[in-house]
């Protein structure tokens, strides 16, 4: 404002004021939109720095950055867990940049990462208020599969053999197959592993021959398990199975190499004690 009277002189006066009746606005980086945005992937097996941009038109007062970890929260340190890049004058917005080192999240589990502040007009904000939320689980563990029904080198007489697979993850599968012979004979999403809690059951028919099988299984974060080939004889021919004993019929031959050379061996002996007969 300035006013002059009529003598000339001049008076000015200068008010620098702010109107915030909302507070903070928060923006993630892309990496952690990504991890932790609506399309993001929410699972992950390598931890990363979590970044998170704060814009208010004061500045802030009071600011505080925690975590919970499977419900259980930890309060981080500025300096070290973290660090706050400042930017902006008097007459403009504030800007805050969060830097969370990826060290932090170092431990499998559920995060939920909350950054907390208040300023000068007294709003009280955080990134969960206004639905920036980061949310993500951080999982290293490779998926645990335990095959029942066969075991390696094994031999079954019937028509068919049941096989029974149980596929676990400390915290959310995503896919299974099912190998037979080197060719995919059955797959499975995530709806279907949560609906059988991860009980699989098949059924592989017989065969003339050897047969194999494999499991391949995946959890959301990207870890894959694939278990070792397993060899099994499922068939309800006796002689079959007799053919395919690699020890019983490596045995008959043998049997069969000792015995014939003591058959001729005995032949021999007859007709050269009936020579000696009728010579005598």
């Amino acid at each position: 404002a300035s006013i002059t009277d009529l003598a000339g002189n001049v008076t000015e006066t200068e008010l620098l004021f702010s109107v915030n009746r909302f507070g903070s606005v928060y923006v993630l980086d892309a990496a952690t939109e990504q991890l932790a945005g609506r399309n993001g992937s929410y699972y992950t097996s390598q931890e990363q720095d979590i970044v998170i941009e704060e814009y208010n038109v004061d500045t802030l007062e009071f600011g505080e950055v925690s975590y919970s970890r499977d419900g259980q929260v930890v309060m981080l340190q500025e300096g070290r867990d973290y660090t706050v890049t400042e930017s902006g004058g008097e007459d403009s917005w504030k800007t805050y940049r969060y830097q969370i080192a990826a060290r932090n999240f170092s431990g499998e589990g559920t995060y939920v990462v909350t950054v907390y502040s208040k300023d000068r007009a007294e709003n009280v904000s955080s990134n969960r208020i206004k639905e920036k939320s980061i949310e993500f689980a951080v999982d290293k563990t490779t998926p645990s599969v335990v095959v029942t029904g066969v075991e390696d080198n094994g031999r079954y007489r019937s028509d068919s053999r049941e096989i029974r697979i149980d596929i676990q993850d400390n915290i959310a599968l995503s896919q299974a197959e099912i190998w037979i012979n080197d060719e995919k004979q059955a797959s499975f999403d995530r709806a279907q592993l949560q609906e059988s809690r991860g009980q699989l059951v098949f059924r592989v028919p017989g065969s003339g021959d050897w047969q194999t099988l494999m499991v391949r299984a995946e959890d959301e974060a990207g870890n894959r398990q694939e278990t070792e080939e397993l060899r099994f004889l499922v068939t309800s021919s006796a002689w079959i199975q007799f053919v395919r004993n690699g020890r019983a019929m490596t045995a008959c031959v043998c049997g069969g190499l000792v015995l014939i050379p003591g058959c001729i061996l005995i032949t021999v002996h007859k007709k050269n004690k009936q020579k000696h007969s009728k010579q005598s």
